[in-house]
């Protein structure tokens, strides 16, 4: 059954390493793309759930950081593409009884997903078992496995995606340790080398990235982490939207993380969204001061900086924010009240780029506010129905549900994203969302997680808004109402009910199939109406959603 889907973006490493690289790219081998049947949509690459033993925190052991050098290969749109792996970096942790993690070691796919190895008894060899899952492609709801691989030219014909292949001769995938130096082995430029390939459902096809020739060299850094005897705080990171619109609740966004009391040093966790990841200040009276500059991690295969900027925002004629960040060089200066844990400077704007002082960032935010979270019931805003689309050419037909949702309460207070839920009825009856109708979910739901996103993006959040599957053969659904429940405080506390009607007819609703007017995505830019991927976008100054 073909689903509703909300369209992400690549990795923050594929857009950030794309723009980074691009003069870097060279053509090889340009073959044209086959239409076939087993054509495949290149990956949308996330990071998903460890039930085939992928692991996204950081495990107990030894950490280091390595820069890469080598070669890269990949298939981009029916040609072929080479480009060096410098400005990337991996990472490596030796735990105990001769297990070794490393993340980050194939370029393109860098979701920051752990993958296991052993380390051999006197520390020269790791070995990675071929087949090893390293990430998931959202659109096909398949994993990527790591393989030794070789290209096969002559094999490749008139399809691109059989220039490279699994090399069944190579029984392991190995590196050899010299020093600081790890080397992938058995790889030779443009011949052989390690690459994500489909898992058999999808004839183990290659996904379309490749790495050759990989040296990492050991590179110091000094990443700020709390001493076990710091002083922990669970809190609230809150922050103004850069990117807000009239269908917004609230122009806020925020998350909960963690502040340190380490001494004269404040640590904050929670602006990038990896647990392991500090910003450090100083506490000097009432003021703290994070330093320009600093090294906060390593995110998607780059190192990540902390940058203070300056910020310009403007309003399009259909109400979307586009806001401009630009760099500056001083220290970032909070007040900072010890008694409530509390850092506030509400002209401070902070980027974590992938450069010091530079605008191309991961992760950025107008005036956060730190402060301790209080666990307290809160009443959450009633959640509002941005689109309802009806498929009637899948089967079974279903409907697709775009809401906007907003984490806070109508004062502004955050709320704990984990512990709120969607309750749903479809014509005045409490909806069960099933096993049997959603083998994506692992049990039966009369409430849906605020936080839940399957790999099939039957059901989607992101922070302001959800979208959901309501499977029904049949177009006769009269009215769907959601509410929104938080479980603060270890109370149960209701929103408003949000009820939409269908008064017209479901063939009224505006949805991909009904476009006349310019097309235009959420950026602004003018796309190709007749040529929209699955996801979000506005026409004749009404915001729809593309169902596929």
């Amino acid at each position: 059954m073909k689903k509703f889907y909300v369209v992400l973006f690549m990795a923050m490493a594929v857009a950030f390493g794309a723009s980074a690289g691009v003069d870097a790219f060279k053509s090889v081998n340009r073959v044209r793309f086959a239409k076939s049947a087993t054509e495949i949509k290149r990956a949308k690459i996330k990071a998903e759930p460890a039930a085939d033993g992928l692991l996204y925190d950081k495990p107990v052991g030894e950490y280091s950081v390595y820069k890469r050098a080598g070669q890269s290969l990949m298939w981009d749109w029916g040609e072929l593409y080479t480009m060096e792996q410098d400005g990337f970096y991996a990472e490596v942790v030796k735990a105990a009884d001769g297990v070794v993690w490393l993340r980050n070691v194939l370029t393109w796919v860098n979701n920051d997903a752990w993958i296991q190895g052993t380390l051999s008894s006197d520390g020269t060899k790791i070995t990675v078992e071929p087949g090893t899952p390293i990430a998931h492609d959202s659109w096909n709801n398949a994993y990527l496995h790591l393989y030794p691989a070789k290209i096969d030219r002559e094999g490749a014909g008139d399809n691109a995606l059989a220039a490279v292949v699994i090399d069944t001769e190579v029984q392991a995938i190995t590196f050899t340790i010299d020093g600081d130096k790890i080397s992938l082995d058995g790889s030779v430029a443009e011949q052989s080398g390690i690459a994500a390939f489909y898992s058999e459902e999808y004839a183990n096809e290659w996904a379309g990235y490749m790495d050759m020739v990989t040296e990492y060299t050991k590179f110091d850094v000094a990443i700020a982490q709390p001493t076990e005897s710091a002083e922990k705080i669970k809190a609230e990171i809150v922050y103004t939207n850069p990117d807000v619109s009239e269908l917004d609740l609230t122009d806020k966004l925020g998350m909960l993380g963690e502040i340190a009391i380490d001494g004269n040093d404040v640590l904050v966790k929670g602006l990038v969204d990896d647990y392991d990841m500090w910003v450090k200040g100083s506490i000097d009276g009432n003021k703290v001061t994070f330093t320009n500059a600093q090294l906060v991690g390593v995110k998607n295969g780059y190192l990540i900086y902390l940058t203070p900027a300056t910020h310009e925002t403007q309003i399009n004629e259909w109400g979307i924010a586009s806001t401009t960040f630009t760099p500056t060089k001083d220290n970032i200066t909070f007040d900072y009240d010890a008694a409530n844990g509390c850092l506030t400077n509400p002209s401070a704007d902070i980027l974590l780029s992938v450069e010091p002082n530079s605008d191309n960032c991961l992760y950025r935010y107008i005036a956060p506010t730190i402060k301790k979270f209080h666990d307290v019931a809160r009443t959450p805003m009633k959640p509002v129905f941005t689109d309802v689309s009806f498929n009637d050419w899948s089967d079974p037909a279903y409907y697709g549900i775009a809401l906007r949702t907003a984490t806070f309460d109508a004062e502004d207070n955050f709320l704990d994203p984990a512990k709120m839920a969607l309750r749903f009825t479809v014509n005045g009856v409490p909806y069960t969302f099933t096993t049997a109708a959603y083998p994506c979910l692992s049990e039966d739901l009369t409430e849906l997680p605020l936080t839940l996103t399957t790999p099939d993006y039957t059901f989607y959040w992101s922070n302001s808004y959800n979208s959901v599957i309501i499977n029904d053969e049949e177009d006769g659904i009269e009215a769907i109402t959601v509410q929104l429940v938080y479980y603060g405080g270890g109370t149960e506390s209701v929103s408003d009910v949000e009820t939409w009607h269908n008064e017209s007819g479901v063939e009224s609703i505006v949805t991909g199939r009904s476009i006349d007017a310019p097309v235009y995505n959420l950026q602004g830019v003018r796309v190709n109406r007749d040529n929209l991927t699955p996801g979000f976008y506005i026409s004749g100054g009404k915001k729809f959603a593309v169902t596929k």
